[in-house]
Formats: C-alpha cells, sequence, structure tokens
C-alpha cells in the first residue's frame, strides 16, 4: 500500500494482479478506487455542448480563437471583417466556455475562453461546452482534463489514420462516466492549483524581465556605450567610472578599442589529437541556451564520423547550423568530450568569457547570418566565421564586462531552475489532488 496525507492508506494491488481490500474512506468503482463521497458522472451531464449561431455580416469585425495545443489555452488569432472570413457557419464563445478543437484534441488542444474573448467566434471545428454549474467547476474541469489517464480519452475517443487528421467523436466520449469530487472540493482544488499558476506565472515574468535587463546591458557594454575605468561592480549593475588613468595615476583619454578577425584573436577548430578510446559526445541537440542538456558516452569505435572536435576547459562551441538559435557552450567540464562538426570549437587566446559573450550579441549574429548559406537551415563554415570582425577593448576592460554579463547569466540560470522546481511540484501536486489520493478541508 502507498501512504498518502497523514498517513492514510489507499488500495494497491499485489504482484500478482489481487486486489488488496480498499481502504477506510475509499470505494472501489468500474472505473478504479476513488474517495467514497465521489461521485461517478457521465461527461454529457457535467457538460452541455452550446451552439449560438450567428449571422455573419461582410462589414461587421469578429475576432477569431484558435486552440493551442499541449493545453496551451485559448487564444485569439486576430480581428476580420466578415468578408475576410472563409467559413460563413460561424458560433459565438463566452468567458469560461470550455473548447476543444476536434482536429487537434488529440494533442491536448482544448481550454477555457479568457474574459477577454468573450464572444469571439469559433466554425464548426470546434465543440464548446458550458459546465453543469451544480455538478463541475469550468476551472477544476480545466485542470483535470490534463491528468494522463484523462488526456488519453481524447486519443481514444478520435478516429482516423493520421495523427494530423484524427477527427473527435464528440458523443461517444460524452458517454464515458468519469469520477468527480463535490462541488466545494473542486472549487477548493482549483483555487489551490491556480495559486501554484500564478507563482508560476510571476517567475516567468521575472525571467523575462532579467533577460531583458541582460539584453541591454550587452547592447550598452559590447557597443562600448558604457565603458569600465575605474568602474566597479555593484548589487544592482554597473557603475561606469568614464576615467582611465596611467601607472602614475594621471587621469588619460580612454583607449580606443580595436577591430580584428575573429581568427586574429581565437583558434577556430584547432588540430586535435587522437580521439579518446571512449568520451562524452556532444551532438547539436545536446546544447540549449548556453546548457548542456545530456552526455552520451560513446566509443570511439562507434562514433559518428562528425565526433571530432576534442574539448579543453575553456573553449567555447558555437553554432553553425541555424546560428540564430544561440544554443552555444562556454566548456568547463573536466574528462573527455568531443563536440560534433555542427559546431565551431574557438579557443580564445586572452578572455574567452568576453568572447563567448560578444558571440551571442545580436549583432555580431546578424553578421553570421549574411554569411550563412541556405534557408531553411542556414550555416556558416568555420573560414567564414573566422572572417567576420569583431571589436575588442583592453583586456581588463574585457574582463570586466565578461564578469557582468557572467553574474546576469547565473542569476538568469538560478531563476529557470527555480521555474522547473515549481512546475515539478505543481505537476506532483495536481496528479495527487485531482486523483484523491489528497484530499483538501472544504
Amino acid at each position: 500500500m502507498n501512504k498518502i496525507g497523514t498517513g492514510t492508506l489507499v488500495p494497491s494491488y499485489n504482484n500478482n494482479g489481487t486486489k488488496v481490500p480498499t481502504s477506510k474512506g475509499y470505494k472501489q468503482t468500474k472505473v478504479g478506487v476513488i474517495p467514497e463521497d465521489w461521485k461517478e458522472f457521465q461527461l454529457k451531464d457535467i457538460l452541455n455542448l452550446t451552439l449560438e449561431p450567428l449571422k455573419m455580416e461582410d462589414e461587421k469585425e469578429y475576432e477569431l480563437i484558435t486552440v493551442r495545443r499541449r493545453f496551451g489555452g485559448v487564444d485569439s488569432r486576430g480581428l476580420f471583417q466578415g468578408k475576410e472570413i472563409l467559413v460563413k457557419n460561424q458560433f459565438y464563445v463566452h468567458e469560461n466556455d470550455f473548447v476543444i478543437s476536434k482536429r487537434q484534441i488529440s494533442h491536448g488542444a482544448c481550454g477555457l475562453v479568457p474574459a477577454e474573448l468573450n464572444r469571439a467566434i469559433v466554425s464548426n471545428e470546434y465543440n464548446v461546452f458550458q459546465p453543469n454549474k451544480s455538478l463541475l467547476n469550468q476551472e477544476f474541469f480545466n485542470y483535470y482534463v490534463r491528468l494522463p489517464k484523462f488526456s488519453q480519452t481524447f486519443y481514444n475517443y478520435s478516429d482516423g489514420v493520421h495523427i494530423e487528421k484524427l477527427l473527435f467523436k464528440t458523443q461517444s466520449w460524452l458517454k464515458q462516466k468519469i469520477p468527480f469530487p463535490p462541488l466545494k472540493e473542486q472549487q477548493k482544488i482549483a483555487q489551490i492549483l491556480t495559486t501554484w499558476d500564478d507563482a508560476i506565472s510571476k517567475q516567468e515574468e521575472l525571467i523575462e524581465a532579467k533577460e531583458r535587463l541582460k539584453k541591454g546591458l550587452m547592447q550598452k557594454l559590447l557597443s562600448g556605450e558604457v565603458r569600465f575605468g575605474g568602474g566597479v561592480l555593484t548589487p544592482s549593475g554597473v557603475e561606469t567610472l568614464v576615467s582611465f588613468t596611467n601607472d602614475n595615476g594621471t587621469e588619460v583619454p580612454a583607449p580606443e578599442w580595436e577591430e580584428v578577425k575573429l581568427v586574429d584573436v581565437a583558434q577556430i577548430n584547432p588540430k586535435n589529437s587522437k580521439l579518446p578510446s571512449s568520451f562524452v559526445y556532444i551532438d547539436l541537440g545536446s546544447v540549449k541556451n548556453g546548457l548542456l542538456l545530456r552526455e552520451t558516452i560513446i566509443s570511439s569505435s562507434g562514433a559518428p564520423s562528425r565526433a571530432q572536435r576534442l574539448l579543453q576547459i575553456n573553449d567555447i562551441l558555437f553554432q553553425m547550423v541555424r546560428p540564430y538559435q544561440k544554443n552555444n557552450l562556454y566548456f568547463t567540464l573536466e574528462g573527455d568530450y568531443v563536440a560534433s562538426t555542427g559546431y565551431a570549437q574557438i579557443r580564445a587566446l586572452s578572455s574567452s568569457r568576453y568572447l563567448y559573450h560578444y558571440l551571442h550579441w545580436d549583432k555580431f549574429v546578424n553578421k553570421v547570418l549574411l554569411h550563412c548559406t541556405g534557408t531553411g537551415y542556414p550555416a556558416i563554415n568555420s573560414k567564414d566565421l573566422g572572417k567576420i570582425k569583431i571589436k575588442l577593448p583592453p583586456l581588463q576592460e574585457q574582463q570586466k564586462i565578461a564578469q557582468v554579463l557572467t553574474t546576469e547569466d547565473k542569476e538568469i540560470e538560478l531563476l529557470k531552475k527555480e521555474l522547473e522546481t515549481l512546475k515539478e511540484q505543481k505537476c506532483g501536486l495536481m496528479q495527487r489532488l485531482l486523483s484523491g489520493v489528497v484530499r483538501v478541508k472544504v
């Protein structure tokens, strides 16, 4: 048996499939073990399929909606005049209607209509439901549909051969029985999960603000708009002192930045010694947003031909295919690591951290794109990459710039880790609350 709450035991099954007797407070039903005060309802008893047709006028403006996959919610498609809308058979939706895309529901395309989209319109490619308010809380249901066991029903009740062309069997789906808690418990569960969603949204906003701040800092620091003379790093950012002094302490003019080719300040794809017998292979899917996502150990005998870049600490991997994605890596790990030739391996001759940040600057990436070939997968070769010019301040100033931007990166990474923790906690809580394993007081 499995523990929940404060020691309550929920029923389970032995390894041979024999059912363990139901624990106090729970009952066995055809749909599984549920709390005693939960009831089973056919979906058609708690969801009302509604249609409110409209008479479309050519000169009138209407707002169309779309429903995102993976339970991403309901969004606006934009405002259109009636004469611009090809499908004239449209229907109104209202705030808190539950909308299903009949051709995309197997991918989780459903959600509640937000207040700002009240009286937007949809075609008959969508199902629009309103809850039986005496039995169902719509916010609770919007969470409930994300349970893996329930979301599987969307696929089970869809017909077709191709996964992108399945058609939802609405009436059959509505006949299935589903267990639900009492209405007050539904409301409390929805309130708890909404609180977690609010915390997640605030964390995402904090990350976006921090990334905007870093982007602004990059523009000012890497362009020379803000200079480091006697500048110091402060908790709130950069304090700029524009005075520069020589060894005697005498104030002197700010030194000019030097414009050089990348190949003049770094080795690009340095020649490697023989590959080790086994190593961690880094392919183009292994790095995202400066982070190494996975480490796959392979043998040299079974390695792909693209495994050629034997890495050293402080090497930079620059993504040469679709470089606008900026999935580059500053390498700091011990051990044997070999990267794909899909990356340019860059070994800086001076401040490698400064160079790493410079390679992420939009101005530099735009220069790279001008030298790329191909449209769907634009790519640059290492020779052309080396010819691109960059600007270098004095070494000490490079190091200070790198320090500021690296500090920003670490803070953003920490915020993202906190965000992932919040999402994992919410997912686990949602699973326990919506299945009745954990009960709430109402």
